[in-house]
């Protein structure tokens, strides 16, 4: 909130007559008269109920009050538009009115709870809003509602006892144990090319005691059958000595061309070589 000796630029809804001429560049403290007046000025200009969206499209340039200061007076954009006298543009569940912030937070604090249930893991901001609108649980607090709360998204989820773990590392996390539930073994080039998706998940499958053979460059047929022979033991075949000697460096994670180098070989013969062993013994 803004101090009262912070010197503001006032808009055109500020009751100080001095300054209302003067360019709106910090909103000033509103009171719910200030934004009945806007919502009722934009629904007589646009002929109907304005929806959150139209608000939000013509609130700077206007001078209106910010839609977060709306919800924070209202607790969400209907309530707003029942006391401009309008009717909402969808139906709404009244519910009790909140008594004081204390109320507001456990009622935040058990939608998160709920949620997280729901999906498995704590939810990142969007997955909230998916499934708030998907359950149509009106009961939720918004995820502005909470920001507002709770200053951040990982405040809130530190409140709930969460790990306010990254969204993008949360989902990567999630996607990887259930992609690889029940391996012991994967190839390198089934993980995501994005090098900071592929931390996590090399991260995630270490801690799960998943190991991870061979290059992310190697193609998918010849990673399944380099998978096969791991869990098969690399067992010898008559005249595959060398593919299969070479076919161990390359679970390791060695390169064609370092292997090449030290047989003496090019790296397509290596890569021949270790064909020839892996096709023979994963596929007769």
């Amino acid at each position: 909130m803004y101090s009262q000796d912070t010197p503001l630029k006032l808009n055109r809804f500020c009751r100080d007559d001095e300054h209302r001429d003067q360019e709106a560049v910090i909103p000033c403290l509103t009171d719910k008269d200030t934004v009945v007046q806007a919502v009722r000025e934009l629904a007589d200009e646009l002929g109907h109920t304005p929806t959150q969206r139209q608000y939000l499209r013509v609130q700077n340039l206007r001078g209106y009050p910010p839609i977060r200061y709306v919800i924070q007076l209202f607790s969400s954009w209907d309530y707003a538009v029942l006391a401009a006298g309008l009717k909402p543009n969808r139906r709404i569940l009244r519910v009790r009115p909140l008594k004081d912030e204390n109320e507001k937070k456990a009622r935040a604090i058990m939608a998160l709870k709920t949620a997280t249930e729901i999906i498995g893991y704590p939810p990142g901001v969007t997955e909230y809003r998916s499934l708030r609108f998907k359950l149509r649980r009106t009961d939720w607090p918004s995820e502005d509602a909470i920001f507002l709360m709770f200053d951040s998204w990982a405040s809130a989820l530190s409140e709930c006892g969460f790990d306010p773990m990254d969204p993008r590392r949360r989902k990567t996390v999630a996607e990887t144990l259930r992609r690889f539930r029940g391996r012991t073994v994967v190839a390198a080039s089934e993980l995501h090319r994005s090098p900071y998706r592929r931390m996590v998940m090399k991260e995630v499958l270490s801690d799960a005691g998943i190991v991870i053979i061979g290059r992310p460059s190697l193609g998918g047929r010849l990673s399944r059958l380099l998978v096969t022979a791991y869990e098969m033991g690399f067992p010898e075949l008559n005249g595959h000595d060398r593919g299969r000697r070479l076919a161990i460096r390359l679970a390791k994670g060695e390169s064609y061309k370092e292997m090449g180098e030290d047989e003496g070989l090019t790296p397509s013969r290596v890569c021949q070589i270790i064909q020839r062993y892996l096709t023979e013994l994963v596929l007769g």
